[in-house]
């Protein structure tokens, strides 16, 4: 009776619980799509007021919990009234990176991305640019979604785009597909 509990009935256990390696061996490889917003830092600060962007992205498994790839997108800088009594026009960029990923533990990752921002706006010649960031994937915590194609993650990540004369730099907030 103890056997029949145990092993097959009311306290049978078994192994629902994956781990970050098991997840990515799951998917060799996997695209991205990222919306996010959030506040701009440093000198810039001064005259932009939010960042907003988009990005896209395609990710190759290099090892069990590593995967990188290239990601592209567009970054949006508002402009604002200043203090020193003018409004500044908004700017854009289209950065262009490497991005690498490692997953810690189920559900949780850390991002980095290193690359190049082409000016998207007159008189913008862009810069270089990097990003760093965490993110967890909610999908089967907060939304019970069971569909190993699609998951659902939110992050947030600092930006920063070195361009002649100063830095354009934000934390932002985001929301993603992984499919």
């Amino acid at each position: 009776l103890f056997w029949a509990m145990t092993s097959q009935g009311l306290f049978a256990q078994t192994n629902t619980t994956s781990t970050a390696t098991d997840e990515l061996k799951e998917w060799d490889h996997f695209a991205t799509f990222c919306l996010d917003a959030g506040v701009v830092t440093g000198d810039e600060s001064d005259f932009f007021g939010l960042n907003w962007g988009a990005s896209a992205g395609y990710q190759f498994c290099l090892w069990n919990n590593f995967s990188l790839g290239p990601e592209v997108g567009y970054s949006g800088f508002t402009g604002k009234e200043t203090d020193f009594g003018f409004e500044t026009e908004g700017v854009g960029f289209i950065p262009i990176k490497a991005k690498g990923r490692l997953n810690f533990i189920e559900d949780f990752f850390a991002a980095v991305g290193f690359g190049y921002a082409l000016g998207a706006t007159e008189g913008n010649a862009g810069g270089v640019t990097y990003d760093v960031g965490v993110g967890l994937d909610i999908s089967d915590v907060l939304l019970r979604l069971s569909n190993d194609a699609l998951r659902v993650e939110v992050s947030t990540q600092y930006n920063a785009i070195q361009v002649n004369g100063g830095s354009f730099g934000s934390f932002t907030g985001g929301v993603g597909l992984r499919f």
